[in-house]
């Protein structure tokens, strides 16, 4: 009888042990999403990894004990991986770097306890992962997750560039929960952590990053605007040529144009579209100067180094980089020798009106 009488009286002090929060400790978590989504070295965040040189932040988990009652010990730390998930983990950019604008992508876990730290790769697909294999100790447990890009060696290939994942919205890094464990005799209890109170799901990145969305990673490191100015420098002796001296096939330089990139630093090229205007009325593909005194007129051509300019017609001008050295030469030419020669003598002028268009989304003309 007596051996009947035991078994409640365990189970009634085993069920007092674990409900009394007298004697409870728990493990609740903090999170914090990252909003600076700059990237940087992946070394720089502690995270490198061969053919993975970039890596930017997505959030920070801390972990910590409350209460010192019963249990007083959890083992392994498990991370529940839920959620839409884009797999394989996939970044577009808003330009080509290296001839490509997507890349490559891992979601890790950067796990600093008990004065170490682990790198867990978390993959792209859903299922339970093991952050931590042993017991937990030396609290708060500090988790930083990180995404790291394949594909670009130097982090200065991605200035000015702005990434998104590369799925439908809503498909990103996904959601994840955390999971303990403690034992008692030969039992062995799971344990949920609640994140910032509550026990549901959390997204590793609440802002949509996702292919389609208004939002983009890498946007806030930098002002990426580089500006695009014009300028034609003339030499005194530039200023003024005789029409003979670019008449037929003879050409006269009568000025430099130069294009001075400045703002945002990199050692991308631009490219801009350019065209003339003849200030003087010309209805045609050619220019026409103007007598300073009577309605006589003269046609001529322009040259941009050996490209021939045409009145209002555009033209690229690629193969641009950071600062003033962006130059070529302009030439008169074209000139009929008989219009010269039967023309009133005088003073002939044109005004020449220039249009610079940038042709990439980040340069703006001034």
């Amino acid at each position: 009888m007596n051996r009947h009488l035991t078994l409640p009286i365990l189970v009634l002090l085993l069920v007092f042990l674990l409900g009394s929060p007298l004697f409870a400790a728990n493990l609740v978590a903090t999170y914090t999403e990252e909003i600076d989504t700059t990237i940087a070295t992946s070394n720089t965040f502690g995270v490198g990894a061969p053919n993975y040189s970039l890596a930017f932040h997505v959030g920070t988990l801390a972990i910590q004990k409350v209460g010192s009652g019963w249990p007083s010990t959890f083992y392994d730390l498990l991370l529940n991986h839920t959620g839409s998930l884009n797999n394989p983990l996939t970044l577009v950019s808003n330009r080509p770097i290296g001839g490509n604008t997507t890349f490559n992508a891992q979601l890790v876990a950067k796990v600093q306890h008990n004065a170490s730290t682990q790198i867990v790769v978390l993959g792209s697909t859903v299922g339970q992962k093991i952050l931590i294999n042993s017991e937990l100790r030396n609290y708060p447990i500090t988790i930083d997750y990180y995404v790291r890009i394949a594909g670009i060696p130097a982090v200065e290939q991605v200035a000015g560039a702005y990434f998104q994942f590369a799925t439908p919205p809503g498909g990103t890094l996904g959601d994840f929960t955390l999971e303990s464990s403690y034992h008692w005799w030969i039992l062995s209890f799971i344990e949920s952590i609640s994140i910032d109170g509550s026990s549901s799901a959390i997204p590793f990145f609440m802002t949509d990053y996702s292919s389609g969305s208004p939002n983009y990673i890498n946007i806030n490191s930098v002002d990426p605007t580089v500006y695009a100015s014009l300028n034609i420098e003339q030499t005194p002796e530039q200023a003024s040529i005789s029409l003979f001296d670019a008449a037929g096939s003879n050409k006269r330089q009568v000025g430099v144009a130069r294009i001075t990139l400045s703002g945002f630093q990199s050692t991308d090229t631009y490219g801009v579209s350019i065209s003339f205007t003849d200030g003087n009325g010309s209805t045609t593909s050619q220019f026409r100067l103007k007598h300073a005194d009577f309605n006589a007129y003269i046609p001529f051509s322009l040259t941009l180094d050996t490209q021939p300019i045409e009145n209002e017609v555009p033209v690229n001008w690629n193969n641009l980089s950071y600062g003033s050295n962006n130059t070529k030469n302009l030439y008169v030419t074209g000139i009929d020798y008989a219009t010269a020669q039967t023309s009133i003598s005088g003073l002939y002028s044109d005004d020449i009106y220039v249009t610079i268009i940038p042709l990439d989304t980040n340069l703006v003309g001034l």
